[in-house]
Formats: C-alpha cells, structure tokens, sequence
C-alpha cells in the first residue's frame, strides 16, 4: 500500500490555523514551509495546542544549534570519512533510503576522535538532507511522501559494541533528537542481521521511542530479509549486497561508490583519552584469578526494570565475561544465561555495559578465567544497579 497522499482539506485549514501562530518568529522560508506544519501536526494527531508547543520547542533548538547554517558548518574529517550513513536510492513511493551499517561502525573510535556535538551535527545534517527531499516533492507535486527507509545492519555488532554504556547512551539521546525535531520523518526502519545479544541494548533503546515510531520498526532475524527489501524496493535501487541489482560502475556490488560501509578509526584521529585505568577510581573492587579459575560477583535486583551497569578491566590481554541469573525453584536455584559468557579484550581500554532488568532477584556477573593455563588476570571492576526512577540520559563531551 502506497504512503503518498493528498492533504485533506481538514488538514490544510488546520495547517493554516498553525501557522498564524508563527507569523512574528520565523523566517520566510519556514513560514512557506506547509509541510513542516503538517508534520507537527500529525505528530501530536492534529491537536493545536499541542502541535503549537512541539514546534516552538524545534525552533528554539534550531537556533540554538544554528541549523539553518548546518551545510556550511565545516565538520572534522574523521566524522565525515567513519561515520556511516548513506542515502543509496529511493523506495517504491519515491521515498528517500539510507543504510547505516550499525554492526562495523567504530562507534567507540568516533567518540574518542570527535566531539559529541560535531557527531550529532553529521546526523543532523544528513536528516536535513532528507528533509528538503520530501518538501520538494510536496512543493513540486502537492503530495506528501511517508517519510524515509532505512535499513540499520548490525552484521559483525560484537557483544562489546551491544552493550557499551556510552554508545547506548548517545543513540538513545540522538532517538529522542529525532523525535522531538523530525516528526514523521520515518516511513520504516528494517533492522538486518541482528545477533543474539541485539535484544540487550534493544531492550533499552525502544524504551526511548514513542508507540508510533515503534510500529514501524521490523527486525529481519531469518535469512530472507532481501526478499523482505524486495518488498519494499525496486531492485534498481537496491544495492546488490542487500538483495538488489544496483552495482558500482565497475560491477562490484557492494557498492563502495555510494555506500559507506563502516571501518575502524585509525588511533591518530583520537583527541580524547582512551587508557584510562580503573585500578585508582573511587568504588573500584579488585578480583585476582589464578590461571584456570573464574569468580562470580551477585547483584541484587530489587525493581523491575532497574539498569545494571558494569565496568572493567583486566592486567593482562582478555577475560571471559557473562551475565546469569539466578532463580529459586522448587528443586532449588536455577541458573539461566542472560548474556552468553564471551572472551572481552580489554587491551585498549575499560569496558562498560549496560542490562535492563526483566525480573527482581539476584543477578550474577562471571568473570571466567578458565581457559587460561598459562596467565593468572587482576580484574578491577565496579557494578551499580540503577532503579527505574532515576534512568536519566548522560553524555559526556
């Protein structure tokens, strides 16, 4: 079914009435912009009042972050080379497509060689992007696309990467920028190639997310997601890699010519530190095990929906690490994987993570040590147990 449609005359009058209000704060281009009050409208189901007060909310952002200036804001080489996304053609409708490969971006490299606002502006400025293509198409044609695609694949997201406190951190307050500031600007979202451990950072991410841009969120576990595509997609606009017949001019279909598929950050963009020893820092405890050993560390959990949140790190090279959970039955305790246990490199710098809490009880952090006959590990290490009412979103810069 098509997302094209005309406005009603219901909705142009209601339009109208909207942009009354704005006849003394914006410029003349914003005030032309009929789409833009329709989207805000639609976003709070065409109530006034409360359409009102989320528009004057994204003007105020919008000077505050200058973007009306946004594609002259010179941005550092390192977010424009390895920060992956990239518009790849349009859908059935005619609505734009982009595809983040979530699972081979360098999230941590990023965030250690740029500042937090020059990675948001790179976002930003991509969604603006977008943005005129759908006005443009309602200027030109008088019909309103159903927003973008996209397609986020998380082939090779290692469990490091899922569960890393400060990525989970910064998507989730890029989730609630989108929202606030470019509503019904997604059609659909496929989520492609997801491990088994996607539903950990998942889990907590669509807590941030209204009802409505959750709806149009599938995740394509099976094999099939390129028939899925196909779905959605004519197969010359579809790189070939996703299911299509889109090539780059030399034939090869991964398509490196539009596509930015994610790669490391060379250390030498680094301008933030990245070996920051945990051995000295307030609340940090200390496990020494002896080469064939491992140590469990119990957290009480006594409120559904708490975070636990871990952070550690090793002397020497790796450490397999794992989360239980530990139920009482009537043959006595039960012990159930939540996260499968896993060789973590913590070489380059301490690791942290994050999981949200489907039960009360008592959780179980491994720290295994087993398959080492040679090296004895000193783990230094810190867990905290956040309860629901005081989640709050941290940055820091």
């Amino acid at each position: 079914m098509s997302s094209v449609k005309m406005m009603t005359n219901a909705e142009k009058a209601a339009v109208e009435e909207l942009r009354k209000k704005f006849a003394d704060i914006l410029s003349p281009k914003l005030y032309e912009n009929t789409l833009m009050f329709y989207r805000f409208l639609k976003a709070r189901n065409f109530n006034l009042d409360n359409a009102e007060h989320m528009l004057r909310k994204n003007i105020q952002w919008r000077k505050e972050q200058d973007i009306d200036n946004i594609f002259t804001y010179k941005l550092p080489e390192v977010v424009e080379k390895y920060v992956p996304e990239s518009r790849f053609g349009f859908d059935k409708d005619g609505c734009p497509a982009r595809y983040i490969p979530l699972g081979r971006a360098d999230a941590k490299g990023i965030q250690l060689s740029a500042k937090f606002n020059d990675i948001n502006k790179v976002a930003v400025r991509e969604l603006e992007s977008d943005l005129q293509i759908l006005e443009h198409h309602y200027n030109r044609f008088g019909k309103i696309l159903g927003g973008c695609t996209y397609v986020y694949d998380m082939r090779e997201l290692t469990f490091a990467k899922a569960t890393d406190k400060a990525v989970i951190e910064h998507f989730a307050y890029f989730v609630t920028l989108y929202q606030d500031n470019y509503p019904e600007m997604m059609k659909a979202l496929y989520i492609i190639n997801p491990p088994m451990f996607f539903s950990i950072p998942f889990t907590i991410i669509k807590a941030c997310l209204t009802g409505t841009l959750l709806s149009k969120i599938t995740i394509l576990a099976k094999d099939d997601w390129k028939e899925e595509l196909l779905k959605r997609f004519d197969a010359d606009q579809l790189p070939a890699f996703l299911g299509g017949t889109m090539t780059d001019p030399d034939g090869n279909p991964m398509c490196y010519t539009i596509v930015n598929h994610g790669e490391l950050v060379p250390e030498s963009y680094y301008i933030h530190k990245s070996k920051k020893s945990l051995a000295q820092a307030e609340g940090v405890k200390k496990i020494t095990l002896s080469r064939g050993s491992f140590s469990e560390v119990t957290v009480e959990v006594k409120e559904c929906g708490s975070l636990i949140e871990w952070e550690y790190e090793t002397n020497s090279r790796d450490i397999m690490f794992g989360l239980l959970f530990q139920e009482m039955g009537i043959n006595g305790k039960n012990i159930i994987e939540l996260v499968p246990t896993q060789k973590i490199d913590t070489n380059d710098y301490p690791q942290t993570g994050m999981y949200k809490c489907g039960k009360v009880g008592t959780y179980v952090i491994l720290f295994d040590n087993s398959y080492s006959w040679i090296r004895s590990k000193r783990i230094y290490y810190r867990v905290k147990v956040v309860p629901p009412d005081d989640q709050e979103i941290t940055i820091v810069d």
